[in-house]
C-alpha cells in the first residue's frame, strides 16, 4: 500500500508535497526542495515527520485502495486535501 502512496499532490495553499517510496519506507521532500525526511506511520493512512511534531499527514485513498489525496493536520487543524496530481 505504501507504493501507492508516492506522487505529488497539490494544495495550492502550500507548495506541492513531493512523496516518494524509497527503501520500504515513505519520504516527504522539505519546502524548500533539499531534503527528503522519512515519515512514520501512526495508522496505515496517517503519518509524522519526527522534527515537525505539530504536522499530520493524511492519505485519502479511494475504493480501490488508489491514494487520491493528501491532508495536512498542523496542531489539530485539518486543512482542505491536496489532490493528487501526480504519481511515482
Amino acid at each position: 500500500i505504501l507504493e501507492t502512496y508516492a506522487g505529488t499532490y497539490d494544495s495550492r495553499q502550500f507548495p506541492p508535497f513531493h512523496i516518494r517510496f524509497q527503501d520500504s519506507q515513505l519520504e516527504i521532500r522539505s519546502a524548500d526542495g533539499k531534503l527528503w525526511n522519512p515519515l512514520y506511520a501512526e495508522t496505515e493512512t496517517r503519518f509524522f515527520v519526527k522534527r515537525k511534531q505539530a504536522f499530520r499527514f493524511e492519505f485519502i485513498r479511494d475504493e480501490s485502495d488508489h491514494a487520491t489525496a493528501l491532508r495536512l493536520e498542523i496542531q489539530g487543524l485539518q486543512l482542505p486535501a491536496a489532490p493528487k496530481v501526480e504519481m511515482r
